[in-house]
């Protein structure tokens, strides 16, 4: 009976690290038991950007989160799972699977140029990993704005 127990044991403790494992790869929020939707990923990516953005505030309410996508419809896009820099298998395996968004907007700064073109990683939960950008022309930040505008029309 003994050797039964522990042949049960080794064989049930992998099956659940790789079925956790599996769960943590698809992108999967164990804690919500959900996936991050594209209006999760965009409204953490905002927030984290919020206190340098011209017309938020440093933390914004859901509806001025809301109001401000409706003021600035191609300001943003869910570039989804991407994989950037120094991402590995493990990442994915552990739960740290990052779902990217791009923000375009006019920073707060005095410095010119005040156009930030910025990406966000957030985690599966909602939570932010990493962001990255880089200050753009205003004439850059309109021909971005107008990509975006351009490949949400498409059909995919």
């Amino acid at each position: 009976m003994k050797i039964r127990t522990q042949v049960g044991i080794a064989l049930v403790i992998p099956s659940i690290v790789v079925g956790a494992a599996a769960l943590n790869y698809t992108g999967l929020c164990i804690r919500k038991w959900s996936y991050p939707s594209d209006a999760l990923v965009l409204e953490a990516a905002l927030r984290r950007e919020a206190s340098s953005m011209e017309e938020l505030s440093d933390t914004p309410s859901h509806e001025e989160l809301e109001q401000y996508l409706a003021t600035h419809p191609n300001c943003c896009a869910i570039l989804g799972y991407v994989r950037h820099g120094d991402e590995m298998f493990i990442d994915y395996i552990t739960g740290f699977r990052k779902k990217w968004a791009r923000i375009l907007y006019e920073s707060r700064s005095n410095i010119e140029p005040r156009y930030r073109d910025v990406r966000v990683a957030v985690l599966p939960c909602g939570d932010v990993a990493d962001s990255f950008g880089r200050s753009i022309t205003e004439g850059q930040m309109k021909e971005r704005l107008q990509e975006i505008s351009q490949a949400k029309g498409r059909v995919r």
